[in-house]
């Protein structure tokens, strides 16, 4: 037999052990989740050249990485307005997102700055916010999407416009 002490030795081994493979809380200072994945954005009115204001609405399937040791899927929900986007450029969107983890988690971001340029047909948008709630509150979130449009590019000559595109988006939240 091993006796207590014996017993009380193994018991706490294996508790320091399930310690040391739990990550550091999200908000944590400095401490970065990185996501990536698919997102689709759609606009009404629908985007033509001559620049107007716009709603949106953007859906991301992400797969985040720094919440543990494997990734983590999760579930971006946006919805912001541009006061003069079009087929060019989308300019200065104020958003909102909600990224809910499959864990059970979320954060809450308000992107308030944003760049947007065309680069070869694709048009690139980097966001800068604050995290407002859950996980990564009071952190820095940096959001960029590269994106291609969901219909042929000639809608932006139509009156209805073009009502959507698809890309990629990359989100950094940075725990402040």
């Amino acid at each position: 037999m091993i006796g207590v002490r014996g017993a009380v030795v193994a018991v706490c081994s294996l508790v320091l052990a399930g310690a040391s493979s739990v990550p550091a809380p999200a908000s944590e200072p400095g401490k970065v989740i990185a996501c990536e994945g698919a997102e689709n954005t759609t606009y009404s009115p629908g985007l033509t050249l001559l620049p107007q204001r716009v709603s949106l609405k953007a859906v991301s399937d992400y797969s985040c990485h720094g919440l543990g040791a494997t990734p983590v899927p999760a579930a971006g929900h946006s919805v912001g307005e541009s006061p003069a986007a079009s087929c060019v450029t989308v300019n200065s969107p104020r958003v909102r997102e909600r990224v809910r983890y499959a864990d059970g988690r979320k954060s809450e971001i308000v992107y308030g700055e944003s760049i947007a340029v065309r680069v070869a047909g694709v048009m690139v948008v980097t966001l800068t916010g604050r995290v407002t709630g859950g996980l990564g509150a009071g952190g820095t979130a940096r959001r960029t999407v590269r994106m291609l449009p969901a219909e042929s590019p000639t809608a932006c000559l139509t009156p209805s416009g073009l009502g959507g595109v698809t890309g990629v988006g990359a989100l950094r939240i940075t725990a402040g």
